[in-house]
């Protein structure tokens, strides 16, 4: 015979178990059905490893939102062409454009780490990296922290086809010191209306990938008065 009291502390000693799990571990990302794919124009000759480095922690903060991104470095060798010859098709919906400079253009703040056209045909995103690296180096943070939620926060404005900045989290319009604590730990996210706002987006620049013709732009787009950062 089993027993039956035995039995019920060994499920409230499971139980509490996979309750402190789950407490130190938190909820686990939302797995990405999305996908979109990032070309990453360097042109301010940030090193590949920083860039790297930042582009995994940006995925990360998306998957969170339920997309996955796909990154294609496209800078380019001595003879001007690109590394990757898929930086070479034609640009088509569900495709991000993120352009690394040294610095912004005189329309912009002095405080703007980056930039962004959250248009629907031709939209983009810049950052950049000198104002990057004094931001690291002023906050004590690795330089691909802080380019991580520049990038999350630019693309953000582009998935959300949005101008507009919210009070708290990645779409913060001035990072204050909680939120790059946060995203030292990894722990700053998307609101979830923006995360469900984003996945409709890529849906719909899915859609339109699989009914529409190739559109023509192969080359990283001018700065423009349109932008917000």
């Amino acid at each position: 015979m089993r027993n039956v009291g035995a039995d019920i502390g060994n499920v409230l000693v499971r139980a509490v178990v996979c309750g402190l799990v789950i407490l130190c571990l938190g909820s686990p990302a939302i797995e990405p059905v999305r996908r979109v794919r990032i070309k990453v124009f360097n042109q301010a000759g940030a090193p590949s490893r920083r860039v790297l480095a930042a582009e995994k922690k940006a995925a990360l903060i998306f998957r969170w939102a339920g997309i996955a991104a796909d990154w294609l470095d496209c800078s380019v060798d001595a003879s001007g062409h690109y590394h990757l010859p898929e930086c070479e098709r034609a640009w088509m919906p569900a495709d991000v454009e993120l352009v690394i400079t040294d610095y912004p253009g005189p329309h912009l703040s002095q405080f703007a780490l980056g930039c962004s056209k959250p248009d629907p045909q031709d939209g983009y995103a810049r950052i950049f990296y000198l104002r990057i690296q004094k931001e690291a180096r002023e906050r004590s943070m690795t330089e691909s922290d802080v380019m991580a939620l520049v990038i999350a926060h630019e693309i953000g404005h582009l998935l959300l086809r949005s101008r507009s900045h919210s009070r708290a989290g990645v779409m913060r319009a001035r990072f204050g010191g909680e939120e790059w604590e946060r995203a030292r730990k990894n722990h700053l996210r998307f609101a979830p209306e923006q995360s469900s706002a984003m996945q409709e987006t890529v849906t719909q620049l899915i859609r339109r990938r699989a009914n529409a013709p190739l559109l023509a732009r192969s080359n990283p787009p001018p700065a423009r008065s349109e932008e917000v950062e």
